[in-house]
This record gives structure tokens, C-alpha cells and sequence, in this order.
């Protein structure tokens, strides 16, 4: 149990994000699955301490144990299914359906990308680059018009 601890408690020290609204790294509502684990608020390894001490038997341990490996083996890897990707196309249809009316930053935060990626997704797809909305009539007439002085005949 000792060696599982500390590669849980190893596993707890790594990189992490932070989670308040004024870091710039994003929001808690985008970690909400993350947070807490097991209902819980402690490091894992300082919860399944806590459990270890308080059993009173072997067979008590044994469950501890098994489901202390269990955690460790699902915070080492990942279930997703590797053959499962998501290609560019995909991701930017993504982006355009699901970040109509987010900031561009926010968009590329939640779904992990650049903000140039963003914009360029939206510019494709005829939306407004920062916010993702359809454009107006007016602005569209605005940008494909031919420019205002071109069409006027040269002055003698």
C-alpha cells in the first residue's frame, strides 16, 4: 500500500490547471467532470490513507487496495478509444455549431486549439470571427461590394 500511495500522491503533484475564472487558463465549468473525483476534495492519495487506517480488517484492506490500483490505473491511462480521431474538418464544424456566441478565446480553450484556428474556422464558414454568429446582410453587401471609388468615374 505504500508504493501505491506514493505514485498516487506523485500522480497528485503533477501539472495542473487552475481552475479560477481570473488565470486566463480557462473555467471551472470546463473541468466540472474533473472535479472532485470520487465526490471527494482530497488528494488520492491522502483519501485512500485515510480509508487504509480506518479499515478494520484484511478483507476490508484488500477492497481498499484493489480500488486505490483501480484509480491509479485510470489516472495513468487513458480509456478513450485510441482509433477514434477527429480530423481538422471535423473539428472546426465543431467549433462553429457548438462556440456560436463565445469569445473566440473561450472557444479555443474549450476545445484546445488556437485562437487563429478558431477564427479561421469561422471565416470559412461565413461567421463573424470573434463572436461566431452569422454576419448581417449589411455587413456582407459591405465586404463583397465593389469599393465605392473604383466605380465612380475619374474627375477631369
Amino acid at each position: 500500500m505504500r508504493v501505491l500511495l506514493t505514485q498516487l500522491e506523485l500522480i497528485s503533484n503533477g501539472s495542473i490547471a487552475r481552475m479560477d475564472g481570473n488565470s486566463g487558463g480557462g473555467s471551472a465549468r470546463h473541468y466540472a467532470d474533473v472535479i472532485p473525483v470520487l465526490g471527494r476534495h482530497d488528494a488520492p492519495h491522502l483519501y485512500w490513507r485515510e480509508r487504509w487506517a480506518r479499515a478494520t480488517d484484511d478483507t476490508e484492506r484488500e477492497q481498499i487496495l484493489a480500488a486505490a490500483e483501480h484509480e491509479l490505473r485510470q489516472t495513468r491511462h487513458s480509456s478513450a478509444d485510441r482509433t477514434l480521431a477527429e480530423t481538422r474538418e471535423q473539428r472546426d464544424r465543431r467549433i462553429v455549431a457548438e462556440g456560436e456566441g463565445w469569445s473566440a478565446r473561450d472557444v479555443a480553450t474549450h476545445f484546445r486549439c488556437g485562437i487563429r484556428d478558431v477564427w479561421a474556422a469561422r471565416r470559412a464558414a461565413g461567421r463573424d470571427e470573434e463572436n461566431g454568429k452569422g454576419r448581417t446582410a449589411r455587413r456582407r453587401r459591405s465586404t463583397t461590394a465593389p469599393n465605392a471609388s473604383a466605380s465612380s468615374p475619374p474627375k477631369a
